[in-house]
């Protein structure tokens, strides 16, 4: 317990503060931002504390508890300026080693800029305090955790941070098994759509009511999904060769009645209903379109998905690389290697890696037969590809060893591919073309056969005008 400071005012209790910030006001005094936690943050004039001789001089000291006594404000002074008449050591608070010191500079400016005066936040006070106490223990480079701690605790008390326990979108709540992003613009979205906001083809076990069991799933789908792993809690149609799926199949129980998920998810088969070629006895049909649910459709939607979500990424990273590129080439700088250089170029690269590889199935799972839906979709779908004069299309499916028979995604002709800024494109087709050309030595490519290679690039060439703008 730390004492009051001598001479406190009766009636006026002295605040627990710490120094933000001054500033010079005149040759013997200072303007001082403190942060106290009964009252927020306050601007106080110091008088003569700039004075060898002052009480104040030697406390005015940032990441230093004190105890702090104020002036009477006369009533006609609706100012927020106020009169620090006392402070004194409160005690209690380690000294910052060089390391710390900008670490804790970032925590004032954060509190300066970001929270208004005379706002009582006794709870970020406290924080506040145990984080400066956490830095002076962390070693260089240990910071990070303790300011994303602080940093959030800000957030939410300046009411601006998501509530993150559900999907800020959707209001879902979250799976703890799972992983996800707290973005600025879209609050906490899953990490499988990219980080950013999107779809996804979950793989569940549903109950009898249809109803998802919460924490028995197999996660996202994506191209790499073994088909074993695939539409559960889906209607599918069709058949798969060798491999089986997920679909057509429900729990018995309601999700409350099932205790021991993990262990219940080892239990029941979900591939005993993969041969289905219609739904007939599964449900009442006729209030939708079609009693049809084409495995080829799903499949292709698994795709569509999972490129989508990675095109948005780029559409988030884009700008802040065209930007720093053009500022680059302002500047007068090498041109030669646009968006090669700088934090937001970086970011682009990578989310242009990311989309790269997943439009070239980097990872695809291999097919064990043919797969074979049970309406025109398949037929319908390819009938609508651009094509080369050899008659070639990027929409053409294989369904024996792997869903396209030529392995580059037809999304490259999707509206919002196009839409992208001609940076991010030509960063695209400069990844494709290298890999295609060959000249891209990572072994990720293997998968893509020399022939496949040629013939993509010539579907390119003729079908894709803005790519041969890229060599």
């Amino acid at each position: 317990m730390t004492a009051a400071p001598r001479g406190a005012a009766r009636g006026s209790p002295p605040l627990l503060s710490y120094v933000l910030h001054r500033y010079d006001w005149s040759e013997s005094s200072l303007i001082v931002e403190l942060f106290t936690r009964a009252q927020g943050r306050l601007v106080v004039v110091a008088k003569g504390a700039k004075r060898p001789t002052s009480q104040l001089r030697p406390v005015l000291l940032p990441f230093q508890r004190l105890h702090a006594q104020l002036g009477k404000i006369p009533a006609d002074d609706r100012g927020e300026v106020q009169l620090l008449r006392q402070a004194e050591w409160a005690g209690g608070a380690p000294l910052l080693g060089p390391a710390a010191l900008f670490p804790g500079l970032y925590l004032n400016e954060l509190l300066l800029k970001l929270l208004a005066r005379q706002d009582p936040h006794p709870v970020l006070f406290d924080a506040y305090a145990d984080t400066l106490t956490a830095l002076a223990a962390a070693t260089e480079g240990d910071d990070g955790p303790v300011l994303r701690a602080f940093e959030l605790l800000l957030l939410r008390e300046m009411g601006v941070l998501p509530e993150l326990g559900l999907v800020t979108l959707t209001l879902q709540v979250v799976d703890a098994t799972a992983a996800y992003t707290l973005r600025a613009e879209q609050g906490l979205v899953p990490a499988a759509t990219g980080g950013v906001p999107g779809f996804m083809v979950i793989s569940s076990i549903t109950d009898r009511h249809g109803y998802p069991i919460v924490g028995v799933h197999d996660g996202s789908t994506t191209d790499a999904t073994p088909l074993r792993q695939r539409f559960g809690g889906w209607y599918v149609t069709g058949t798969s060769g060798l491999a089986k799926h997920a679909g057509n199949v429900y729990s018995t129980k309601l999700s409350h009645e099932v205790t021991d998920k993990q262990a219940y998810r080892t239990q029941i088969d979900m591939t005993t209903e993969s041969a289905r070629t219609d739904l007939v006895g599964r449900f009442d049909p006729s209030p939708y379109l079609s009693a049809q649910s084409d495995i080829v459709a799903l499949m292709v939607l698994v795709h569509q998905t999972v490129v989508h979500n990675l095109i948005t990424a780029v559409h988030e990273s884009a700008p802040d690389a065209v930007f720093e590129d053009s500022m680059t080439r302002a500047n007068g700088r090498d041109t030669t290697a646009r968006g090669t250089s700088g934090q937001s170029a970086a970011r682009l690269r990578r989310d242009v890696d990311r989309l790269v590889r997943a439009m070239l199935f980097v990872g695809e799972a291999p097919f064990s037969g043919t797969v074979k839906g049970t309406t025109r979709y398949a037929a319908d779908f390819a009938k609508s590809g651009l094509r080369d004069a050899r008659g070639r299309s990027l929409r053409d499916l294989d369904l024996e060893r792997r869903l396209f028979k030529y392995p580059l995604s037809f999304l490259i002709y999707s509206e919002s591919f196009n839409a992208l800024p001609d940076l991010a494109k030509d960063e695209v087709y400069r990844q494709l073309r290298g890999v295609l050309a060959g000249t891209d030595p990572s072994t990720e490519f293997t998968h893509l056969a020399a022939a496949d290679r040629s013939a993509i690039l010539e579907i390119l060439a003729a079908t894709k005008p803005d790519f041969a703008r890229v060599r």
